[in-house]
């Protein structure tokens, strides 16, 4: 089947393939419980019986799932019916969506089939999918809705001439695989694991073995994660934005509308410093940020590693302006009270459409962000910055990576700078 099934009163299935797709969670539950219980003897014929009890499970929750899941979409709204025991509906402006995104897991991959992903201006809970479609349908939907809401009032997606287009940056596996172990926290958890074998070097061989294979594993896990899901990772530009594409096992594609970009953090571990390289990280309003690992993280990330100079290319591109020509100062020499070791790391400037911060010493982080975006700014001081005479100044955007601190300024210039950032005249 190449389509999605009909409904009554105008609504839609999702593909009759769906349910088949979905079990799969089963299929790696049992798949689980036979190598958890292979020790204990388990034969031949209890592992047949459970995994066609699970695939039936599976099929038939899916399918009821299937039946029972529905959507319309009409000029202003899309409606999505789904639940079999307790019904939901969700009706959605469309105007009021954020963003529509083509995502196709490995499973779907293989089979043509993609998940359409709606994100609405809203809470965490604001984000609807349609799992799984045709991928032609899926991107078909996907042109409609931008067509007929704010997402693309005045451009129109053209998905073929993107797919077209000549890449702005497309990050090469062999730095992609080589960025993984130059990562701070992996360097870290490498260091922990061999201090960790000596400490125990007394406790035989057995000890030793098991320590070295559960690092492994948790060493392998991680490199294999990040690398596969960051695969392929391209950018291209698009009348929305800047599209970015990426994955291994399931391919993502999604869109930073750069009008809506918040600002931009430029972040460099201590190891990758040494080869100038850099990744670039974006806060966009009305899209939920970084973190989660149902692919949402990605959505804050511009490029996953770069040279410095491209990256600094691609956050001017995003910003309007080059954060790298505003001027930095660093605290007052008394900073060092608080800061002894990363005083001379901490750095601030203004310029007239940009406010970019500088702190971190293994992380190295630059928070570049647009002065027409500022939700609101704080000064911060505590008892022992009082006594100093130093003040720290925070800038509030909506949540994502981007976190604009000024930290440990001369109380004065803090002030100063709040006033500045408020656009309040000085006197």
């Amino acid at each position: 089947m190449t389509t999605d099934a009909p409904a009554a009163g105008g609504f839609q299935r999702l593909h009759p393939l769906s349910p088949l797709l979905r079990s799969g969670i089963f299929v790696v539950a049992w798949a689980g419980w036979v190598i958890n219980g292979s020790r204990d003897g388990i034969d031949g014929r209890e592992i047949a019986v459970s995994g066609a009890v699970a695939l039936v499970a599976g099929l038939l929750l899916g399918a009821t799932s299937w039946w029972f899941t529905r959507y319309r979409v009409t000029a202003d709204e899309i409606r999505v019916e789904s639940g079999v025991l307790r019904r939901q509906s969700r009706r959605i402006r469309i105007e009021r969506l954020q963003a529509v995104e083509v995502q196709q897991p490995l499973l779907a991959r293989i089979v043509g089939m993609a998940e359409l992903s709606l994100e609405v201006a809203g809470g965490d809970d604001s984000g609807v999918r349609l799992a799984f479609l045709p991928l032609s349908r899926a991107v078909e939907l996907r042109r409609q809705l931008l067509d007929r809401g704010e997402v693309g009032s005045a451009v129109v997606d053209r998905e073929t001439e993107v797919s077209r287009s000549s890449p702005l940056f497309t990050v090469a596996p062999g730095r992609l695989l080589a960025s993984q172990f130059l990562r701070t926290g992996f360097v870290t958890a490498v260091i922990g694991a061999l201090i960790g074998l000596a400490a125990t070097s007394a406790g035989g061989e057995g000890v030793r073995a098991v320590l070295v294979v559960g690092a492994v594993l948790g060493v392998a896990g991680f490199v294999f994660t990040s690398f596969t899901s960051l695969y392929g990772f391209t950018v291209r530009e698009s009348d929305q934005g800047l599209r970015i594409r990426h994955g291994m096992l399931g391919v993502r594609s999604q869109t930073v509308p750069v009008g809506r970009v918040q600002g931009v953090v430029l972040v460099e571990p201590l190891l990758w410093r040494l080869l100038h390289w850099v990744r670039v990280d974006v806060t966009v309003a009305g899209v939920r940020g970084s973190g989660s690992e149902d692919g949402r993280q990605v959505v804050s990330t511009l490029v996953p590693v770069a040279p410095r100079s491209q990256a600094i290319g691609l956050a001017t591109t995003v910003l309007g302006t080059d954060p790298a020509a505003v001027l930095l100062r660093e605290p007052p020499r008394r900073a060092a009270w608080l800061a002894p070791v990363t005083r001379r790391r901490l750095a601030v400037g203004v310029s007239p459409g940009l406010v970019v911060t500088r702190r971190g010493l293994l992380l190295r982080r630059t928070d570049a962000v647009r002065r027409t975006k500022i939700q609101s700014v704080r000064l911060v001081r505590g008892p022992v910055a009082r006594l100093l005479g130093l003040a720290s100044v925070r800038v509030d955007l909506p949540p994502g990576p981007v976190v604009a601190l000024a930290a440990h300024r001369d109380e004065s210039e803090a002030w100063r700078l709040v006033l500045e950032l408020v656009d309040v005249p000085l006197r």
